[in-house]
C-alpha cells in the first residue's frame, strides 16, 4: 500500500467494482475517473478511492484500462468481506465518502465516534431498487426476498444518513426522502457534460425547421439496452407511430443484453426504414455531435427511477426528453419544463406526446431553450465543484 501524503486525505469508497488488470493497470469507467480528478483539482489534500474486489458486471460502456501510477489518486482495490476491513482503509482519514451498501452499514457512527466527517452519497431510493428487481426477476419468491432484502437495508440507509455529517443525493428520488434526515443536504444531477460539450447558438441554429415526409421528426435514445433501460418499448413505440402513418425516423445508440433481439424486431415489424441501430459510440467525439446534429426530441423509456446522467446530457444537446414518468424523470421534470411525461410502460401515451409535436414543431422551443439552461447551470465540473466545497465545509 503506498503512503497518502497530504494534511487533508479525501477517501472515496465507490460501489463500482474492478480488479487489479497485468502490468500494474486497473479497468475504470472514463465518468468515475475524470469526476474523481475533479475533486483532485478542487480538494486541499490528497484523495484515495476503495472498491470491492470483483470484475464489473454494471454494464457501463465508458470502460478504459489505467495505468495505476497515472492516476491523480490512489486506489485499493479489497475484499468488503466485513466493515473491520474499510476501517483499516480509512485511517488518518480527514473526510469519507460512501454509499448506500450494505458493507458500510455503520461506517457512519465510526466516523463520527472518530471526529471524521462522512458524507453519505445515495441515487437510488428503496422504489427505484424494487422496480429493478421487477424488470430483472421472473421468479415470484425471488423477488419477494430481494423486497425484503431492500426494505431492511433502507432502514440501515435512513440510520446512516441521519448520523453522517452531510448528505449528497444524485437526483431528487433519494434527495426527497433523505432531505429530511440531515440538515447538510446536496441535491446534484450526475453528468459528464463540459462547458466545451453545450450546444452552441450556431450548432442551434442549424436545426432544420418543419416536420413532414421529406423531413421526418429525428427521436433518438442512447444508453445500454437492457429492460431495465426501457429499450424494448422503444420497438413497440416505433410500431405505433408507424401504424398512425406518422413521419418519424428512430436513431438509437448504444449496446447491451436486447440488441440483437431489437435487430430481430426491427426487421420482423417491417420498421427499418424508420429505427436505425447504431451501435456504442465515443460520447464526447461521435454520440455528442451526432444527438446536436441529428435529433429533434429524445425518447426515454426508463421503467425505473435511477438518476441517469442521460437526462442533463440531452438537455446541453439542446434536445427536449418525452419518457416515461419514473421517479427521477418526474423529479427532474419537477425542476425544468423540458420535456413531457407519460405513465411507466404507457406506449401510447408516449407517441401521442410524439404526434403533437409533429403537428406543432413551436412545442419544442421553449423545452429545447430550458433545457439548455439547466445543463449550463449543472455541468459536470459545477457540479463536482459544489460537492467538493460542501465536503470541505464539513470537515472538523
Amino acid at each position: 500500500m503506498t503512503t497518502t501524503k497530504g494534511r487533508n486525505k479525501l477517501v472515496i469508497i465507490t460501489q463500482l467494482t474492478s480488479t487489479y488488470s497485468p502490468n500494474n493497470t486497473v479497468r475504470l469507467t472514463e465518468k468515475f475517473v475524470e469526476g474523481v480528478k475533479v475533486f483532485a483539482d478542487h480538494w486541499k489534500g490528497s484523495i484515495k478511492v476503495l472498491m470491492h474486489n470483483q470484475p464489473d458486471a454494471s454494464g457501463n460502456l465508458d470502460l478504459h484500462l489505467y495505468q495505476i501510477s497515472d492516476l491523480p489518486f490512489e486506489i485499493e482495490i479489497f475484499n468488503f468481506h466485513n466493515l473491520a476491513a474499510i476501517k483499516n482503509q480509512i485511517i488518518g482519514a480527514s473526510a469519507v465518502q460512501g454509499g448506500s451498501s450494505y458493507h458500510l452499514n455503520g461506517l457512519a457512527q465510526y466516523c463520527k465516534e472518530n471526529n471524521i466527517a462522512y458524507i453519505h452519497c445515495s441515487e437510488y431510493s428503496l422504489k427505484t431498487r424494487c422496480q429493478i428487481i421487477n424488470a430483472n426477476t421472473n421468479n415470484p419468491i425471488k423477488r419477494l426476498r430481494r423486497y425484503l432484502w431492500e426494505w431492511r437495508q433502507e432502514r440501515a440507509n435512513k440510520n446512516e444518513v441521519t448520523l453522517a455529517s452531510a448528505t449528497h443525493c444524485n437526483g431528487t428520488p433519494t434527495f426527497n426522502i433523505y432531505k429530511y434526515l440531515n440538515p447538510e443536504h446536496l441535491l446534484y444531477f450526475d453528468n459528464r457534460i463540459t462547458e466545451e460539450i453545450l450546444i452552441s447558438e450556431k450548432e442551434l441554429k442549424a436545426i432544420p425547421e418543419k416536420f413532414s415526409i421529406e423531413r421526418p421528426i429525428r427521436l433518438a435514445f442512447s444508453g445500454r439496452l437492457n429492460k431495465m433501460k426501457g429499450a424494448d418499448a422503444l420497438i413497440r413505440i416505433a410500431r405505433i407511430l408507424k401504424d398512425r402513418k406518422l413521419p418519424f425516423e428512430l436513431n438509437i445508440y448504444g449496446g447491451g443484453s436486447l440488441e440483437e433481439q431489437m435487430k430481430v424486431e426491427i426487421q420482423d415489424k417491417g420498421l427499418d426504414k424508420h429505427v436505425k441501430m447504431n451501435g456504442v459510440l465515443d460520447f464526447a467525439t461521435e454520440l455528442v455531435p451526432s444527438l446536436k446534429r441529428d435529433v429533434d426530441l429524445f425518447v426515454c423509456c426508463h421503467v425505473q427511477g435511477d438518476p441517469s446522467c442521460t437526462y442533463v446530457e440531452t438537455f446541453a444537446c439542446g434536445i427536449p426528453i418525452v419518457g416515461y414518468l419514473n421517479e427521477a424523470f418526474e423529479g427532474i421534470l419537477g425542476e425544468v419544463d423540458a420535456g413531457w411525461g407519460a405513465p411507466i410502460l404507457d406506449d401510447n401515451g408516449i407517441a401521442d406526446k410524439i404526434e403533437e409535436v409533429i403537428k406543432n414543431q413551436n412545442l419544442l422551443d421553449l423545452p429545447r431553450k430550458n433545457a439548455i439552461k439547466f445543463a449550463t447551470k449543472n455541468t459536470f465540473h459545477e457540479v463536482f465543484r459544489a460537492r467538493c466545497e460542501h465536503i470541505m465545509s464539513c470537515l472538523k
